[in-house]
C-alpha cells in the first residue's frame, strides 16, 4: 500500500490556486508536500500568515503610509516601491485593494510591477528593490512581531521577502513571503516573529526581487502593503501553524464498515509569546464529546514550533462522525484567535467508499485544459482509494451535471496501483482489473441523480492495495458533464485525457463512489451475468460469452456509438450455464460500439472496440 502520492512528473499533477483552479497542464508542477512546504518554518521559526494581530504586546512601531518620511525606498535594477494612493494600474490587474479594516485612503507601499515588464537592457540578476522602516529601538527584547495587510500577485520569477537588520543594514534575517502564491495572487493580513537581539537601532524592509534578466520573464504584477504593526511579544500565545489529518495520506467523505482505519491529525503549532509553554496538546472532540482523544503533552520555549499528532480509530459502525479540534495548554493563552482547528466530517456506510462531500453539487472542469498548448479532451475522472480488507465491489456510483445529452454513455474501470511506479503514467497497471458495464442516459431523470453502472463480473479488491476507480466517457456518444462536490488535497482526485494517454489530479472532487453493495449482484444475477467479450479490441471477430440461472430466450444486439443497432441475433430457450454467441466485425468501421445482452427484464451492455 503506497503511503502517500508525491508526483514529480511535471506536466500532469493538477493543483488549486489561490483564486481559480489551474486550467493548463503545462503549469501544474506546483504541488509540494506538507514536509517541505513546512520546512522554512521549522527553519526560520516563522509562523504562517493570516494571523490576527494581538492587543497584548506593547506597539514599538507603526505606519499606515500617510507619512512617507518613516520609510527609505532603494533598489538596484528597474523600479521601485512607492508610497502614495494605490494606481488604477495595479486595481487593472490586481483588483481593487479593499481589506477589511485597511487604511487605504491614509496610503499605501506599492511596487507597480506591471509598468516594468522586462529588465532594463543589460541588467543582471537578480534585480532587487526594497522599502525601509526608520531605525526603532527593541531594547529590552529578543524578538518582535511585525504584521501587515498585503495584496501580491506572482508573474513569473519574482519574489517577495521580509528582512531584518540589527546593525545597519551590514546582516539581515531574511523570511520569504508568498512563496507558493501564483499568478491568481491573493490578499491577506499577514504576522510574523523575528529574531531582534535587543538592537537599539533595528530596522525592517520589504524586498522585491526578479531572478532573471531574460527579457521573457519581466516583473511581478505588483506587491502593495499597508498598516504595518511592529510589537513586542504577548507573555502565552500558542499559534497554530498548519494542521491536516489523513488516512494513510487520503481522505475520505464516507467510508464502508469494512474499510474503516485509524485517521491520523496533526498540527503544527509555534509559540509565540515570550515565555514557555507547557501541556501543550491536541484534542480530538467527537460528536461533541470532549477529550475523545489527546495527543501526548510537550512544552514550547518561546519561538519554538513542534508537531503534534493524535490518532483517532474510525469505529466500524454505520453513523455521522464530527470530529472538532482544539489546542490545549497551562496557561491562559493570550490570543485565541490564532489557535483555530478545522473541523471535518466523515459518515461510516453500509457499503459506499467516496471522497465527494455531498453537498453542493457543482461542475467538474472537463474542458480548457491543454498540455504544451495542445487541447486535452478529458475522457474519464474518478477516485483513488486503500482497501484494508478484502471486499468485492459491484458498482460504481456516479453523478451527471445538467447539460448531459440523452444517449450519452459511461462506464466504469478499475485500476491496481503499481508501487513501482517512476512516472505518473505507470501509476495505475494495465489492463484494468474489470470494467462495469456501459450505462446509457436513456431518461432526464437519471441527470443530476445518483446511478450506478454494475460490474457483471464483480472483481475482488484486495486488502492492503490502493485502486483507482474512474468513469470513462464513450467516445461520441453525447454530451457528458459529470458533478462536483467540494475539494481534496491528498491527490485522489483523477482524470485521464486523450493527449498521448495521460494521468492527473485535479483538487476538484467528482461524485464518483466505490458501491461494495452485495444487492446489485442480483440485478444481473437474476438471470445474465459473467458477460465476457474476446478479443476486445477485436478485428474480425468477437465472441460474447454469458451465463443464464434459468432457460430463458436470449437477444444479443450489436450498436454503434449513436445506437444504431449493426446485428442483433435470438437465440431461443438457452439453457442454464455457460453459453457463448460469436459476431463477425470485419465489415465494421473502427470504433467504439456496445453489445447487449438481454433476456426478459435483464439487459447487460459491454464496451466493444474494433479496429
Amino acid at each position: 500500500m503506497k503511503n502517500n502520492f508525491t508526483l514529480l512528473s511535471g506536466l500532469l499533477f493538477m493543483t488549486g490556486v489561490t483564486f481559480a483552479q489551474q486550467t493548463n497542464l503545462s503549469n501544474l508542477n506546483q504541488y509540494e508536500a506538507h514536509s517541505s512546504v513546512h520546512e522554512d518554518i521549522k527553519t526560520n521559526l516563522k509562523p504562517n500568515g493570516n494571523y490576527t494581530a494581538k492587543a497584548e504586546g506593547t506597539e514599538l512601531w507603526s505606519s499606515d503610509f500617510s507619512d512617507a518620511s518613516l520609510w527609505t525606498i532603494g533598489t538596484t535594477g528597474q523600479g521601485t516601491f512607492e508610497i502614495g494612493t494605490y494606481p488604477a494600474q495595479l486595481t487593472q490587474y490586481m483588483g481593487a485593494y479593499n481589506l477589511a479594516g485597511a487604511s487605504v485612503t491614509n496610503g499605501v507601499g506599492f511596487f507597480n510591477g506591471v509598468q516594468y515588464l522586462i529588465p532594463s537592457p543589460g541588467t543582471a540578476a537578480p534585480q532587487n528593490t526594497w522599502m525601509q522602516t526608520e531605525a526603532i529601538d527593541f531594547s529590552g527584547n529578543a524578538h518582535a512581531e511585525i504584521s501587515f495587510n498585503q495584496r501580491y500577485r506572482k508573474f513569473n520569477t519574482d519574489s517577495t521577502y521580509v528582512e531584518f537588520s540589527g546593525d545597519g543594514g551590514t546582516n539581515w534575517t531574511t523570511i520569504r513571503v508568498n512563496k507558493n502564491v501564483g499568478t491568481s495572487g491573493l490578499q491577506e493580513k499577514v504576522t510574523m516573529v523575528f529574531p531582534v537581539g535587543n538592537a537599539t537601532a533595528g530596522v525592517f524592509r520589504f524586498r522585491w526581487q526578479n531572478t532573471s534578466s531574460a527579457t521573457s520573464t519581466g516583473s511581478g504584477y505588483g506587491w502593495a502593503i499597508d498598516d504595518v504593526s511592529i510589537k513586542t511579544l504577548s507573555d502565552f500565545d500558542l499559534a497554530r501553524v498548519d494542521s491536516d489529518y489523513s488516512v494513510v495520506g487520503y481522505q475520505y467523505s464516507r467510508v464502508p464498515t469494512a474499510q474503516v482505519a485509524p485517521m491520523d491529525f496533526w498540527s503544527l503549532v509555534k509559540n509565540q509569546g515570550s515565555t514557555t509553554l507547557t501541556g501543550v496538546k491536541l484534542a480530538l472532540d467527537v460528536n461533541g464529546t470532549l477529550g475523545t482523544v489527546e495527543s501526548s503533552a510537550l512544552s514550547l520555549a518561546s519561538i519554538a514550533a513542534d508537531t503534534l499528532k493524535a490518532s483517532y480509530n474510525l469505529p466500524a459502525t454505520v453513523g455521522n462522525y464530527s470530529i472538532a479540534q482544539r489546542l490545549l495548554l497551562d496557561q491562559a493563552d493570550d490570543n485565541l484567535a490564532n489557535n483555530t482547528l478545522p473541523s471535518y466530517e466523515v459518515e461510516v456506510t453500509d457499503y459506499i467508499y467516496s471522497i465527494d462531500k455531498g453537498t453542493t453539487y457543482t461542475e467538474y472542469p472537463l474542458t480548457s485544459l491543454s498540455v504544451g498548448g495542445v487541447p486535452v479532451v478529458i475522457d474519464g475522472v474518478g477516485m483513488s482509494f486503500d482497501t484494508y480488507a478484502d471486499q468485492v465491489l459491484y458498482g460504481i456510483d456516479f453523478r451527471l451535471f445538467a447539460g448531459t445529452t440523452l444517449g450519452a454513455q459511461v462506464y466504469g474501470e478499475i485500476y491496481e496501483y503499481n508501487p513501482e511506479a517512476a512516472t505518473i503514467q505507470t501509476y495505475w497497471k494495465t489492463p484494468y482489473v474489470a470494467e462495469s458495464d456501459m450505462f446509457t442516459v436513456n431518461e432526464e431523470s437519471q441527470i443530476g441523480t445518483i446511478q450506478t453502472s454494475l460490474f457483471s463480473n464483480p472483481p475482488t479488491l484486495t486488502a492492503g492495495k490502493t485502486y483507482l476507480l474512474i468513469l470513462k466517457f464513450a467516445s461520441g456518444a453525447g454530451t457528458i458533464k459529470m458533478s462536483a462536490a467540494g475539494t481534496t488535497s491528498k491527490s485522489q482526485s483523477w482524470l485521464h485525457g486523450d493527449h498521448a494517454n495521460i494521468w492527473g489530479t485535479f483538487t476538484t472532487a467528482p461524485v464518483v463512489r466505490a458501491n461494495f453493495n452485495p444487492s446489485l449482484s442480483v440485478k444481473t444475477a437474476d438471470l445474465v451475468n459473467g458477460v465476457t467479450l474476446f478479443p476486445n479490441p477485436a478485428t474480425e471477430k468477437v465472441a460474447v460469452d454469458f451465463n443464464l440461472t434459468a432457460v430463458s430466450d436470449v437477444v444479443v444486439e450489436i450498436a454503434d456509438i449513436n445506437g444504431k443497432v449493426m446485428e442483433s441475433k435470438t437465440l431461443n430457450n438457452v439453457t442454464i450455464g455457460t453459453n457463448k454467441v460469436e459476431l463477425n466485425v470485419n465489415n465494421y468501421a473502427a470504433g467504439l460500439y456496445t453489445v447487449a445482452i438481454k433476456s426478459n427484464n435483464t439487459n447487460v451492455t459491454k464496451k466493444l472496440i474494433v479496429q
